[in-house]
């Protein structure tokens, strides 16, 4: 019988990623856990080529990569492998706030963080790019810490009883990223003992893997598929070069 890898590798995506999140939490199972973290690992090799491909072709497009504040612009580094010192942050972030989804624990071992709001030689659209971003654990870890002083007295099961829940804010929302006032961050609830969790706040209402794959498949700008004639064509480019998550 073929393993979860297998079938991954064999072009099951969505349909290994189900199963694995609707095992819940006895995906940690010593019999399944070795299975279902290659497959998140796997899952995030993609994910780290996918940005890897992107980059190189958004510069050649003459995208400017940076973050808009105030009416300005300041260049940015599109994206951070992972280092010495954020694989230690997340050992921290989950020593706090764990367990992490698997999905999102194998993101910060292989991916690290990413940004890829900027300037788009396509122009300004009627609805924001919402560009993929995935911040660093560090940042993440900051306002897991936050959280912590004003409510970890609470007990465990009160926690979300009230707003807000202790949760991974990994990104600005959509409208945020374009120095607008919006709504909170994209965050996973925590702690999370599942294969993958919820994004909330997120306008997919899906999962982080989900999440990626939307992201990936409109070439790091789900937003634009919200465009009444579809993606630009040069972001329909971009996506047809990418692998599928």
């Amino acid at each position: 019988m073929a393993t979860f890898l297998e079938r991954y590798l064999a072009g099951e995506y969505e349909q290994v990623w189900a199963e694995l999140v609707e095992m819940g939490p006895e995906v940690r199972h010593p019999s399944i856990l070795p299975e279902a973290a290659a497959v998140a690992r796997e899952t995030m090799r993609r994910a780290r080529a996918n940005i890897q491909t992107l980059l190189p072709q958004l510069r050649a497009l003459g995208y400017r990569f940076g973050t808009f504040s105030g009416g300005g612009f300041t260049p940015t580094r599109p994206y951070s492998p992972p280092s010495k010192t954020s694989l230690l942050q997340l050992k921290r972030l989950d020593r706090l706030a764990g367990p992490l989804p698997l999905s999102l624990q194998a993101w910060y071992e292989v991916v690290g963080s990413v940004h890829l709001v900027g300037q788009a030689p396509w122009g300004d659209t009627a609805v924001p790019a919402d560009a993929v971003v995935v911040d660093p654990v560090h940042s993440v870890l900051y306002f897991v810490r936050e959280w912590l002083e004003e409510f970890g007295s609470v007990p465990p099961e009160e926690r979300c009883t009230f707003d807000p829940c202790l949760a991974a804010e990994f990104a600005p929302d959509e409208w945020h990223k374009d120095d607008t006032s919006g709504g909170p961050p994209y965050a996973i609830h925590l702690p999370n003992a599942s294969a993958d969790a919820r994004v909330e706040y997120e306008w997919h209402n899906t999962t982080f893997v989900s999440y990626l794959r939307e992201c990936f498949a409109c070439g790091g700008f789900p937003g634009l598929a919200r465009l009444p004639g579809g993606l630009p064509v040069e972001v329909r480019q971009l996506a047809a070069g990418l692998l599928p998550l």
